[in-house]
This record gives structure tokens, sequence and C-alpha cells, in this order.
């Protein structure tokens, strides 16, 4: 019995070796062509990476790297190159309407600055349409990514060799900021008090109405953000809002009776007597649209500046005192700047809240409210647009 157990386990030991061995041989012979496979991803990716790489020519072509993926680096080596067929590029292709991916922007001004190029950065700010408050904002950024990871890696060698017990989380959140930062980091460059004065500079050149805007429709912490990078101080650098960066960090309020105070008090309960009295953008709006009566939405469709906005959101605005504004700045010659795609989807959709028998196409998108129409201005907006639509051909 002993024996027999003895050479059925040697048996089962043998059998067991030899499927491992077999396994072993398999996942060998896969791992000899899984770094077979690895090693010719990595020769593709570097002969693609090398293809890009020569791509990036400002005088060969320029354009690619304002619509394009350019890295830091190559804006900075083609700026060095030739600056003025670069900035040139930027102005053109702004004046032509093409379209200039963000990323491009914030590399083209941080790299002017780190080359304390003032001039050119100079004229990039002055492109208003690509060049604001965030692309200011992370081009700094990006230039005082150095400080940044130098202050954590001090805070990061304090805490491991801190006598107390630290979370390996905390210690984790440190490493992976600064490997980020590490990456955001160009290869020159630093926000320095000269390009910190550059942006003071820009910031003074701000008038109230832009102030009051920006209090209106953006979020403050972009302006807390620049204005500890920058140092901005209330009076020297807003003079024309003085209020204006007391009220972004919430130690002050907006002027009595401005635009800014009247769109925080609005309310529900308020909200139609106010528009009586006050042009209140409708973007502010928007959240109390159910509450709005159709002279409210009457008087929004006349001192809104675009008609783009009315047709953008003409289902929250539907009635038939707003068809009848419509159609009266249509006919005074009123332009239609909406994107083609917008447009098309726009006239889509007006058509079909004027076509009941054809709900089923909009697949439930929009909800109709049909009401009594007196002027049906979509025969106008067609004639308006249909030059412009025709031409896409």
């Amino acid at each position: 019995m002993s024996g027999r157990g003895r050479r059925r386990f040697k048996g089962n030991a043998s059998n067991q070796r030899g499927r491992n061995g077999r396994n072993l041989k398999s996942r060998g012979r896969f791992r000899y062509k899984q770094r077979n496979n690895e090693n010719l991803s990595v020769a593709e990716k570097s002969a693609d990476c090398n293809i890009e790489k020569n791509e990036y020519d400002i005088e060969k072509d320029s354009k690619i790297f304002f619509t394009g993926t350019a890295s830091t680096d190559q804006h900075l080596t083609a700026q060095n190159t030739n600056r003025l067929r670069y900035a040139a590029t930027l102005a053109v292709l702004v004046k032509s309407k093409i379209q200039i991916t963000q990323n491009a922007c914030i590399k083209a001004l941080a790299m002017a600055w780190a080359r304390g190029d003032c001039e050119m950065a100079s004229s990039f700010l002055q492109l208003h349409s690509h060049f604001g408050l965030t692309e200011v904002l992370k081009s700094l950024t990006m230039l005082d990514a150095g400080r940044q990871v130098r202050g954590l890696e001090k805070r990061l060698k304090y805490l491991q060799l801190s006598v107390n017990k630290v979370k390996p989380q905390k210690i984790g959140k440190l490493k992976s900021d600064i490997d980020n930062l590490n990456r955001l980091k160009p290869p020159m460059g630093s926000a320095s008090g000269a390009i910190c004065k550059h942006v003071r500079k820009w910031v003074q050149e701000f008038k109230a109405e832009d102030l009051e805007f920006f209090a209106i429709h953006f979020p403050k912490d972009p302006w807390i953000k620049l204005a500890d990078l920058c140092h901005l101080k209330p009076e020297r650098d807003f003079p024309s809002a003085k209020w204006f960066l007391s009220y972004c960090f919430g130690t002050g309020s907006p002027p009595v009776e401005s635009m800014v105070e009247i769109c925080q008090t609005l309310s529900e309960e308020n909200v139609n007597d106010l528009i009586q009295i006050w042009e209140i953008p409708y973007s502010v709006l928007k959240k109390y649209k159910d509450k709005l009566n159709p002279e409210s939405k009457r008087r929004i469709a006349e001192y809104e500046p675009k008609l783009d906005t009315i047709l953008w959101w003409y289902e929250d605005l539907r009635c038939t005192e707003v068809d009848q504004v419509i159609s009266k700045r249509l006919e005074s010659g009123e332009e239609v700047n909406l994107p083609n795609g917008k447009l098309l989807e726009r006239l889509l959709t007006i058509f079909l809240l004027r076509n009941p028998h054809l709900d089923n196409c909009l697949n439930n998108s929009v909800e109709l409210v049909r009401e009594p129409e007196i002027e049906n201005f979509l025969a106008r907006l067609i004639d308006v647009t249909e030059p412009r639509l025709t031409s896409l051909r």
C-alpha cells in the first residue's frame, strides 16, 4: 500500500512537473514574442516621433505649430529660428478665422515671455479672441512650475525625514504633483519679476465694463491665482474698477446698483420686475427661464446685443412676442453669425417646432410647446442665411 502510494505520488509529481514544464515552455515562447512585439512597437513609436519631429519646421510649414500638437520645445525652436514668420502666421490665422488650439496659444505666449521677447508677447495679447485670462494664467503657471517643484521637493524631504509618521498617501500625492509639474516645466524661463510687470500692465488696460463682464460671467478663482502670482493690487492694477479685486477675494462688494450687484440680487420672485428696469444678460437669466413671462422674453429679445443669442436659446424664449422681435431684427438687416453647423441645427429645430406632424424627427430632444403664431420669421431667416449655406457645397 505504501509503495503504491509512493509510486502514485511520484507519478503524479512527474505528471505535474511535465504539465508545468509545458506551461513554462509555452509562457516562455509567449514572453519571447511579447518582447519582440514590444521592441517593434517601440521602434515604430520612435519612427513616428522622428517623422512628427521633422514635420514641425517653421520654414516649411508654419501653420502646423498652431493647428497641430507641437511641443513647448518646438515652439521655442520656431521662435528662435524665425520669429517674424512665427508671429505673422499666428496673425494671419486669427484674421482668417482658422481654428487655433488653446495649447498652442499658451505655449506661444509662455515661450515669448521665456525668451524675454515682450514685443512678441504684447502682440499676442492684442489678439483678445485667443489670448485672455485663461491663456495668460496657464502660461504663467507653466513658467512658475520650476519654483513650485522646488517648494514641493523641500516639503517632501522634510516629511521623509520627519520623526512623526506620515501617511503614504500624502507622500504619494506630493510625488505625483512633482511629476506633473516637471512635465509642465518649460525648457527655459520662469515667472520672473519682468514678466509679472508685463502682466500687470496688461491688466491695467482693462476698462470698467470689461471687469464688470468678468465679474458677471466668469469665476473668481482665476483672478485670485493671477493676483497671487503677480502680486496685483486693487488701486494700482485696477484703476477703472478698484472694487474688482477685493470682490474676487470676497472682502468687498460691487458698486451699488451696478449690474454685478443686480445679478447677485436676482431671484424667482423679482426676475420679471428687474428685467423691465435692467438689461440683464440672458446667460445670467437662463436659470430662471421657467419664471419668465412673455413681456420679459420680448424685452430680452430686444436688448440682447446679438441676434445669435436669441436664436441659440430660441426654445427657452419662444413666444409670439419674441417671434415678432426676431422678424423685425432680420428685416432691419441684422446679420446672423452662428457657426455653420449650429445654424443648420437651428433652422431644422425651428422648422420642426412649426410643423407638429414631424415631432418624431426630434427624437424627443426638444420639448415642444406650441403657441399661436403671429409672425413667421423662418422664411426671412432662410433668405438671410441661404447664400452662406449654399457656398458650403
